[in-house]
C-alpha cells in the first residue's frame, strides 16, 4: 500500500478550506485543517504533516509571517510550505517568507495537484533534469 501523505490546509475561508480538503481526500491524501495560526500550531502538536498549504491572507494574520516562523523553528523547519493567494504578491515577499512554493489564486485542480507534488519531500529530493 502506498504511503499516504498528510496535508495541513490553513485558510480562514471555511468554504475554500472544505473544498480543498475534499478534493485532496479524493486524491487519496490525508487532510487536516486549520483556520488560523493557533489551530495550525495545535494541529502540529498532534502530528507532523508532509506539507502545509497556507493562505497568505488569513483574518488578522499574514501567512508569510507564519511560514517564516515555522521555517525558523527547528521542529517545523523541514515541513514544505505552499503559500497561496489572490493578492498582488511579489517574488521577494515569498522568498523572505522562506516558503517552498507559491500557488496563485484562483487555481485549478491540476495546478493544485502539480504544486503539491512538486513540493512534497519525495519529489523535491528526486534527481531532475
Amino acid at each position: 500500500m502506498p504511503d499516504v501523505k498528510t496535508i495541513l490546509v490553513v485558510d480562514d475561508n471555511k468554504d475554500l478550506r472544505e473544498m480543498v480538503s475534499l478534493v485532496l481526500k479524493m486524491q487519496n491524501y490525508a487532510v487536516v485543517a486549520a483556520s488560523n495560526e493557533l489551530e495550525l500550531l495545535a494541529q502540529l502538536k498532534q502530528q507532523t504533516p508532509d506539507i502545509i498549504l497556507l493562505d497568505i491572507y488569513l483574518d488578522q494574520e499574514d501567512g508569510r509571517e507564519i511560514a517564516k516562523r515555522l521555517k525558523e523553528n527547528e521542529s517545523t523547519a523541514l515541513i514544505p510550505i505552499i503559500l497561496y493567494s489572490a493578492g498582488n504578491i511579489t517574488a521577494r515577499s515569498i522568498t523572505e517568507s522562506l516558503a517552498d512554493c507559491f500557488l496563485p489564486k484562483p487555481f485549478d485542480l491540476p495546478q493544485l495537484f502539480s504544486t503539491i507534488k512538486q513540493c512534497l519531500p519525495s519529489q523535491r529530493g528526486a534527481a531532475g533534469p
